[in-house]
C-alpha cells in the first residue's frame, strides 16, 4: 500500500502539472494568434517557454515538498535539540494525517514519558538523600559524643550500639538500592535455573526460625513440590521479603500460614493474623520509600515491597494482598508455570 505522504506528493505534483499546462495553453494561444513573426521565431520561444515551464513545475513541487515534508522534519529535529538540553515542557503541533503526523504523535508521547520520568527521578533523589540522611547525621551525632571524656562505660556501650544499628541499616539500604538498580537490565531475568520452589521456601523459613520462634508464631506450612524455571535469586528475594514483613507485623503467639499449589497457575500464599495495613496505605504499599507505621518500621528502607512487585513484574506474574488493620494480611503471589 502506497504510504500517505507518497500519495500527497503524488497528487501535488499532479495537480502542478495540470494547473501549469492549462495555464501553458492559455499563454501559448495567446502567442500564437498574436504572433506575426517567422516560425523559427516560434519555436525558440517555444523553447523559452517549455524552460520557464519546467521551472515553474519544480519550483512549485519543492515548495510542496517543503510544506508537506521538509518543514515538519525541521520541526522534529528543532525539539530533540530542545529535549537534550534537558526541556520537556512543550510539545509539538501537527494537523495532517499521515506518517510523519503519526511520528509527531508518538514523539509527543515520549515527551510526556520523559516530563514524568524527570518529575520520578528527583521524587526519588529526594527519598534517597532522606533515607541516607537519617541516619549519618545519627552517626556523626553519636561518634562526636564518644568523643568526649566524661562518658560512662553504659552511655559509651548505648553509643556504639546505636553507631553499629545506623551502619546496618546504611547497609540495608544500599543493597535495596542496588537490588533495585539491577531490576531495571533488561537480562536480569535468567530462564536457566531450574530448582523446586517448596524447597527454596522452606529453605527461608529454617532460615528465620530464630525469629518466628522467639514471637512464638506458629507457623502453617503447607507446600506443593513444584519444579520451576527462572532466576532462582530473584525469586530467593521475593519469598524472604514476603515471609520476613508477615513475622515482623505479626505479635507474639500469633499464626503465619504459608502456602504453595500448582493449578492454572503457580500459587503462593502467606497470611499473617498480624496488624494488618490501614485501609489509606492499600494504595502505596508498592510505593518506593513508602513507610506506613513509622513507629512499627524503624530501620525499614520502604524498599522491600518495591522491589518484590517489580521482580514479580519481571517474571510477568502478579501480586495482591488483602489486608484489614488489627485483623491480618495475606498476599497471594501468581506465577506463570514453565517447562
Amino acid at each position: 500500500m502506497m504510504k500517505k505522504i507518497a500519495v500527497k506528493l503524488i497528487v501535488a505534483l499532479f495537480l502542478i502539472l495540470f494547473i501549469v499546462s492549462l495555464l501553458t495553453s492559455f499563454f501559448l494561444g495567446i502567442l500564437l494568434r498574436a504572433s506575426g513573426e517567422s516560425i523559427t521565431l516560434t519555436r525558440e520561444m517555444l523553447f523559452v517557454l517549455v524552460m520557464v515551464i519546467a521551472v515553474i513545475i519544480l519550483t512549485a513541487f519543492a515548495f510542496a515538498t517543503n510544506y508537506l515534508v521538509i518543514r515538519r522534519i525541521n520541526k522534529l529535529i528543532a525539539a530533540t535539540k530542545i529535549i537534550a538540553k534537558g526541556n520537556f515542557d512543550f510539545d509539538i503541533n501537527d494537523y495532517f494525517d499521515d506518517e510523519l503526523s503519526e511520528l509527531t504523535a508518538n514523539f509527543n508521547l515520549m515527551i510526556q514519558a520523559l516530563q514524568s520520568n524527570e518529575y520520578l527521578s528527583k521524587e526519588f533523589i529526594n527519598n534517597v538523600s532522606h533515607e541516607f540522611k537519617t541516619p549519618i547525621t545519627s552517626l556523626k551525632g553519636y561518634a562526636k559524643l564518644l568523643q568526649k571524656d566524661n562518658i560512662t562505660t553504659d552511655e559509651r556501650k548505648e553509643y556504639c550500639e546505636i553507631i553499629l544499628n545506623e551502619t546496618e541499616r546504611l547497609h540495608k539500604l544500599s543493597n535495596d538500592l542496588l537490588q533495585l538498580s539491577a531490576l531495571d537490565s533488561p537480562n536480569i531475568i535468567r530462564q536457566t535455573d531450574c530448582f523446586r520452589l517448596d524447597e527454596q521456601i522452606k529453605r527461608i523459613i529454617l532460615l528465620m526460625q530464630n525469629e518466628w520462634e522467639s514471637k512464638n508464631i506458629e507457623m502453617i506450612v503447607d507446600l506443593d513440590p513444584i519444579n520451576y524455571r527462572g532466576s532462582e535469586e530473584l525469586l530467593y528475594l521475593v519469598w524472604l521479603n514476603l515471609i520476613s514483613n508477615a513475622i515482623k507485623y505479626t505479635d507474639e503467639n500469633g499464626k503465619i500460614e504459608i502456602k504453595l499449589n500448582e493449578e492454572t497457575n503457580i500459587m503462593f500464599k502467606i497470611k499473617d493474623n498480624g496488624v494488618g495495613i490501614k485501609k489509606e496505605y492499600h494504595d502505596k504499599i508498592f510505593e518506593q520509600f513508602f513507610v506506613g507505621d513509622k513507629s512499627r518500621n524503624q530501620g525499614s528502607s520502604g524498599l522491600g515491597l518495591p522491589i518484590t512487585k517489580k521482580i514479580i513484574d519481571k517474571l510477568k506474574g502478579n501480586i495482591s494482598f488483602t489486608s484489614t488493620e488489627g485483623v491480618g494480611t495475606e498476599f497471594v503471589v501468581l506465577l506463570t508455570k514453565t517447562d
